[in-house]
Parts: structure tokens; sequence; C-alpha cells
């Protein structure tokens, strides 16, 4: 998972009002205050219980919400204000595994079960216990802590989902009439954002523009994906066809007829380029397609106990058909143009 400015490097609007369930430290002689829990999963194994006036910092990485329930979660996310943060922990004298903006990650000496959490300056810091698949995340609330926060949050998040089997993907995905759902895959400003938009507009449904987790399927065959995030970021000028390089906020309900949908079976990937030429279609082996999921998911190696089963699963992604889908001016914003060149990817 991914902060919006930031890209996360290897050394090797969701609504709060779900069920209270602790409280996070008090405040200059404050009552605690109440934490609430909210599902990360459609099947509600991963939950987190958050500090209710963290929600807009958090907004752009947190799912639309699902009711957590009673039920023992198979993995668990805490975020509060804690005394603890004002007195963080020393960094370890060496490089992290993993960082993301001003936050590192350190793993004990095996790799694993244990890891420490902490920003540059302190002020934000955790604790990631891979075998009980629980995470703390401390924060001071000064200037900037909350950023830091949402950047320790997004490195212990996908770690805990690989220890559920799913694997945390930064790419966008959209679903053909069929019903079935394709990755678009690709760097930041690769034209992710912009095909998405593109194709909602011409009616398609769609998981996710930035952040989506994948996971086995039922039957053991299949791949399902799960589409996080409900704001895309798009050119200030995409709705009147024009590219200013200037990124907004834009709700995705507005961008036509094509409807937000949680969970899909993947079936195949693009892997997008934006050029100075015509839309059109080149040929992507797996191996490359290999390459292209594994550098959007950078900590599936982070974790050495559950490397391998994460990398067989995009392995298995790679496999599904796959073409680099090359984007000029032509296609941007013009639904007409580009379904059929992406239908030709798919084969349909």
């Amino acid at each position: 998972m991914s902060a919006p400015a930031d890209r996360v490097s290897s050394s090797s609007g969701a609504t709060l009002a779900h069920v209270t369930v602790t409280a996070g430290a008090p405040t200059a002689g404050l009552p605690p205050t109440p934490l609430v829990r909210l599902s990360l999963l459609a099947r509600s194994r991963l939950v987190l219980d958050i500090d209710p006036g963290y929600a807009a910092a958090f907004r752009e990485i947190l799912p639309p919400p699902v009711e957590a329930g009673h039920a023992q979660p198979a993995a668990h996310v805490r975020v509060a204000r804690d005394a603890g943060a004002l007195v963080p922990p020393e960094a370890p004298g060496r490089p992290p595994v993993l960082r993301l903006g001003r936050v590192g990650l350190w793993t004990s000496a095996a790799g694993a079960p244990y890891a420490l959490l902490r920003s540059d300056n302190g002020r934000v810091s955790g604790t990631l216990e891979l075998e009980s698949r629980r995470s703390r995340i401390s924060i001071a609330e000064r200037a900037g802590d909350l950023r830091d926060a949402v950047s320790a949050f997004s490195i212990a998040v996908p770690l805990l989902l690989g220890r559920l089997g799913h694997v945390l993907v930064h790419a966008g995905a959209v679903i053909a009439p069929d019903g079935t759902a394709f990755l678009v895959v690709g760097d930041s400003r690769s034209g992710k954002s912009s095909t998405i938009a593109t194709l909602i507009a011409g009616g398609w449904d769609y998981l996710s523009d930035d952040q989506l987790v994948l996971s086995p399927g039922p039957d053991g065959d299949t791949v399902v994906v799960e589409g996080w995030r409900s704001t895309f970021h798009l050119d200030a000028g995409w709705k009147d066809r024009v590219v200013t390089g200037d990124r907004v906020s834009v709700d995705p309900t507005t961008l036509g007829a094509g409807r937000w949908r949680r969970t899909a079976v993947l079936g195949g990937l693009l892997l997008s380029q934006v050029v100075d030429d015509s839309t059109h279609l080149r040929a992507l082996g797996s191996a490359d397609a290999f390459a292209a999921v594994v550098r959007q998911s950078p900590w599936v190696m982070a974790d050495r106990v559950v490397a391998p089963h994460l990398v067989s699963l995009l392995r298995r992604v790679a496999a599904m058909p796959a073409a680099r889908l090359i984007l000029g001016e032509d296609s941007y914003a013009h639904p007409e143009r580009l379904i059929p060149i992406v239908r030709a990817a798919l084969g349909s």
C-alpha cells in the first residue's frame, strides 16, 4: 500500500462509523478517545482499530468500509495517539528493509517474526508481529505526524496481508462487460488512472485505480482481485480531454456509467505506458509481466516465510493474457477509441 506522493523502496472516502472497540491514550487530561473498528477485506479477516479523528488523513488509502462484526480477526492493526510515541525506540544501526517516505521497517536478525516501524524523527513508531499478525502504530500528533502514520500503516498492511496469503499491488483494475477483471499496471503517471477513467466513461465497471489485493480463488485455479481506494487522481484537464500536468482528486462515480465493484475474478493484465504516438498494443511476455507486477508489490520479498507462496501467486497472474498498452492522446478520454483496443488485448 502506498501513500499518495511517495513510493515504497526495498533493500532486498472511507467513513469510519462502526463498532467501538477500545480507546486511545488520553490527551491533556481528557478521557481516552474511543476507537472504531472497520474491516479492510471483504471477508473481514483484516481489521483496523483507529482513532476517528485520523479518518481524513487515512481516507486516501482506506477501502470503502465493511462492517467488521464481532468475530476474532485473523490480522489486526491499531492506529492511535499513544504516550509511547513520545519516547520512541532507537532506529537500528542498519538500513531498513522497506522505506516509504520518512518511515522505515526493520526486521529482526532472522527477518521475522518481529519488526520495528519508525519515522525519521521518531514521532511515529510501531511494532509488527508477523507470527501473531498484529501491528500497533503510535502517533505523537504534531505537524507531519499523520502523514508518517499513513506511511507506517502502508508498510505494515501489505506484510500482514502476505501472512494471510494475499498480495497488495499498486495497480488499477477494470471489469470487462463479461465480468472478468484485468489489471492495469505501471509506474506513476503511466496512464493507469486515465485508462480506467476512460473505460468507466464507456460503461465498464472498476475495482480501483491504485490499490488492489490479489488472492487465490476458492477453486485453487483462479485469482480473485479486490479493489481499494475510492478517490481517483486524474489530470485536471481529463474531462475536457486536455493534458495539463496537474493532478486533482476526482470522485469516480462522476466519471461515467461504470460502477465500483469490490471483487472480481482476474483474467489478464495490461502494462500501460504513455508515449507521443497513437494508442496501440505491443506483445508482453510472461517474464516481463511478472517483473511488472513484482515491481508494484516490492513488499512480497520482505517476509521470507511467505515470499515463495506470494511469488507463486504473482506468477499465476503473469501467466494470464497480457499486453503492453501504449497510450497516445488519441484515446485520452475517448472511450469509443480505447475500448476496441482493450478488447483486442483481452481477445474479446
